[in-house]
């Protein structure tokens, strides 16, 4: 990789319910602690609701931190990703629905699970 050194990262991944049941097609965003106007990372629900967060490869992890995740829930998003959120911007404030995520190096979480309603 050019320009430098690899990030030390831990591995973070999990499952996302909607109504009690994995769901694909929610995107998760992920903000620093007090960095709220745009978030530094985004995934996306597989069909088996899991989730898992990249930083310098493919589901290696994030940096150690406090964050703060909002969630959309887009099943059938358009070309430019845009769609219907069917959480009707529910948790899109990562204020708001307080869903806090802090990452410990060397320590894996390995099932940061959420269970999100639709109503």
């Amino acid at each position: 990789m050019a320009g430098g050194e690899l990030k030390e990262v831990v591995p973070v991944k999990g499952v996302v319910n909607v109504d009690g049941v994995p769901t694909e097609g929610v995107n998760l965003y992920l903000f620093r602690d007090g960095q709220f106007n745009s978030p530094i990372k985004d995934c996306r629900t597989d069909k088996e609701g899991k989730y898992c967060w990249s930083t310098n490869l493919a589901c290696d992890g994030i940096e150690p931190g406090k964050y703060f995740l909002a969630f959309t829930y887009i099943p059938k998003p358009k070309k430019n990703d845009e769609g219907v959120d069917l959480f009707k911007r529910k948790y899109q404030n990562p204020v708001k629905n307080k869903f806090e995520l802090t990452v410990v190096l060397g320590t894996p979480q390995e099932a940061m699970n959420y269970d999100l309603k639709s109503k």
